[in-house]
């Protein structure tokens, strides 16, 4: 019985170790996947805290850079002073990694000379200039801000690395802050390869204040890739996990930039990957847990659980002592629980802080945009992407109150044409002609000139640039406007032509008397004997002539330059098939009668439908003459000229006129060049004219709000191009006309 009993407790002793290990196990199992989810949970959450730190400390450098090109770009004469002026306010700012920005220019290797010198007389001094490789195009630092370094060194050639040349280019065409992918920076690669760090450089374009709306240039800022991990993500990262960043490298992968190690050993499991947006770029952030600060990734406290229950199951027997442990295991989990919840508290009040924190700093940062934006003298608007207004300066505001206009958002949205014409002072400017809302439908406005009138005051003229403002994401976010008083200017331009009216006035009634005594002088040498008149200088008469002759064309053309300038524009709805059908058939008419006796090749003339515009007529037929006589007269000898003026799709409010031509063209580097006045190119090769015609063209479309061009004609010759206000009067098709004269 004894034996039975001994045998039957062993059973049960056997059973009940059984179940108790049994039990143990799965306790431990439980014990570790909820520690190992509290581990997840802990990382996830900063993780988002670190990306957030990253993603707004990169924004925040993408605003700085872009602040810093608006304030560049609003100087009409950016000296060296002005742009250590404007980038001075960006040391106390705190931007880890940063090492300097600089003002960038690009140069052919035929530019680099001038470009030198026009450098160094806007304050650069000692400039030099000095073209790495046999690149077409350079990019030189003219003035340079040192953020973190001592050296300032201008005049570097950031085309030797191709990571800077891609996102200047970009930045170009895009018109956005763009950031380059890694590399090591120029004026590092002299350093040890041990202090060489992995940095990369944001970009923004600089556009023309002077109204053109041609790229001046860049900003540029250089930012070495450890140190901004250092500074942005030391502080977050606590020693808690191993932090990884990667980024572009030029070939499409993400390679390491920089990384913050614990120091502590990595732990198997949990890895995370987040993707934060820079400028037109996403990086990428590695996380990794260490086993010394994140709970649950040592598996002690399983073999602790597990070997506890195995322990208490063959202790079974001793029941006091197997419930006291109980006991004690109990207050022991409530402990551990109590100190966690207590650590997440303190956590999310870290979290909280940690926030308030990027509050504050953003906070800071529309201070600082305010402050830039209110120390320049423009007017800056924005809006938002159904119109309203969102954003005026301070000088906006006090040129509405000397004028004693309405505020901005009546005058510019609400619509008060009384306020607002079109560059010529007397047609009101609808709603949906100012440049904000221009801007938020045709994507950008450049040049545009408008008048706003006060209740005592003389009216200024106003010349605005727009753009639309986007998301990263690429949606519509609203526009700003940029909006020059160039009141004086205009001013100042028309009491010039009317100067040179007077003048030019003055000079016809001397050289007509002058072209009538040589008339008189000729007449009386032709009735003296032929052995006296051998004896006269009479071929010198002739030269006389044709002097008195280039002089009455030059005159000409000033008095027209002189009324292009300051004639009151009269603007009407222009039918442009009929203009262009009068002016083709004045400029050959003549031609087909000449034509049978001299010999001479007919021009071949193509004329497309062409719109109806909203503008002065005989200053626009002037603009037509003039482009159709230089097409008729810039040939080749023995050729006929060839013309095609057609119209191609414009914005809503502008209509383009292209005249394209088949003759000698314009080399590409004197194409901005021939605007200017008193410009000739072909006077070895015999061609007239006092080089004022196509300033006159420039300066009539340019008082229309428009803008004139020359491009090459892929055909041969060139291609000019204009844009006029669009008549708001239906324009019914035309079909295309061909002029030939046989």
């Amino acid at each position: 019985m004894r034996q039975a009993r001994r045998r039957s407790g062993k059973v049960w002793a056997t059973l009940v170790a059984v179940v108790g290990l049994s039990a143990s196990f799965g306790a431990s199992r439980l014990v570790d996947n909820d520690a190992r989810a509290d581990a997840a949970g802990l990382m996830d959450r900063r993780v988002a805290v670190a990306q957030a730190t990253v993603a707004g400390e990169t924004r925040r450098y993408a605003g700085v850079v872009s602040q810093l090109a608006a304030a560049v770009g609003a100087q009409r004469d950016l000296r060296a002073a002005d742009f250590a002026a404007l980038s001075a306010a960006l040391r106390p700012q705190e931007l880890p990694g940063a090492s300097s920005v600089a003002f960038v220019v690009s140069a052919t290797p035929a530019q680099i000379p001038e470009v030198q010198r026009r450098w160094r007389a806007q304050g650069a001094a000692g400039l030099k200039l000095r073209a790495s490789g046999s690149r077409p195009q350079h990019l030189f630092t003219t003035f340079v801000q040192s953020l973190a370094d001592q050296e300032t060194m201008a005049g570097r050639d950031l085309s030797v690395a191709a990571e800077p040349v891609e996102a200047f280019t970009e930045a170009a065409r895009s018109g956005q802050v763009t950031v380059s992918d890694t590399y090591v920076l120029v004026k590092d690669r002299q350093l040890p390869a041990s202090q060489q760090q992995q940095s990369f450089i944001l970009v923004a374009p600089v556009y023309d204040a002077a109204g053109n709306g041609g790229l001046r240039g860049w900003v540029s800022m250089a930012v070495r890739g450890q140190a901004f991990m250092d500074g942005v993500l030391r502080s977050a990262s606590q020693g808690v996990m191993d932090i990884v960043l990667r980024a572009g490298a030029g070939d499409g992968h993400l390679v390491p930039v920089a990384s913050i190690l614990s120091g502590q050993r990595r732990a198997d499991g949990l890895v995370r990957q987040v993707s934060v947006p820079v400028a037109q770029q996403h990086w990428l952030l590695e996380f990794r847990n260490t086993t010394q600060v994140l709970p649950g990734m040592d598996t002690y406290l399983t073999a602790v659980v597990f070997n506890s229950g195995a322990l208490v199951s063959l202790l079974l027997a001793a029941l006091v002592l197997t419930l006291a442990r109980a006991r004690d295991r109990a207050l022991l989990q409530v402990a551990k629980a109590t100190a966690e919840l207590r650590t997440d508290i303190e956590r999310r009040r870290e979290a909280e802080s940690q926030l308030r924190s990027a509050r504050d700093e953003l906070a800071h940062r529309e201070q600082f945009l305010d402050e830039v934006l209110n120390a320049i003298d423009v007017m800056v608007l924005a809006c938002d992407a159904d119109g309203r207004l969102t954003h005026e300066n301070d000088y906006s505001r006090r040129l509405h109150s000397e004028l004693g206009a309405p505020g901005s958002d009546d005058a510019w949205h609400v619509g008060a044409p009384a306020w607002f014409t079109e560059a010529d002072g007397v047609t009101p400017l609808p709603r949906e002609r100012t440049p904000l809302l221009r801007a938020l439908s045709e994507g950008s406005v450049e040049g545009a000139e408008m008048m706003i009138h006060g209740a005592d005051t003389r009216p200024r003229v106003l010349l605005a640039h727009a753009r639309q403002l986007r998301t990263a994401n690429g949606a519509l976010r609203g526009a700003v406007v940029v909006c020059s008083d160039i009141t004086q200017l205009r001013e100042y331009q028309k009491q010039l032509g009317r100067f040179a009216g007077v003048v030019a006035h003055d000079l016809k009634a001397p050289l007509a008397s002058i072209g009538g005594y040589i008339e008189v002088i000729a007449d009386a040498c032709a009735e003296l004997p032929q052995d006296l008149r051998s004896r006269l200088p009479l071929p010198f008469l002739g030269k006389v002539q044709a002097g008195v002759d280039r002089m009455s064309r030059l005159i000409e053309d000033l008095l027209a330059h002189s009324t292009a300038r300051s004639a009151v524009l009269q603007p009407e709805d222009v039918d442009l098939d009929r203009l262009v059908a009068e002016v083709v058939g004045e400029r050959t008419g003549h031609l087909q009668a000449a034509a049978g006796s001299t010999g001479s090749l007919l021009p071949e003339i193509y004329v497309g439908p062409l719109p109806q515009v909203r503008a002065d007529a005989g200053l626009v037929r002037q603009v037509i003459d003039n482009l159709i006589g230089n097409a008729l007269k810039y040939v080749q000898p023995g050729k006929a000229p060839r013309i095609d003026i057609t119209a191609t799709p414009g914005s809503s409010a502008m209509a383009r006129i292209e005249i394209a031509d088949r003759g000698i063209g314009i080399p590409e580097d004197k194409r901005d060049e021939i605007f200017a006045s008193f410009t000739r190119l072909h006077l070895d090769a015999g061609y007239e004219g006092t080089g004022l015609g196509l300033s006159i063209c420039q300066e009539i479309i340019e008082r229309h709000g428009g803008h004139i061009g020359v491009t090459a004609n892929p055909g041969g010759g060139s291609c000019f191009w204009l844009t006029l206000p669009a008549s708001p009067v239906p324009d019914p098709q035309q079909p295309a006309r061909q002029l030939t004269l046989t």
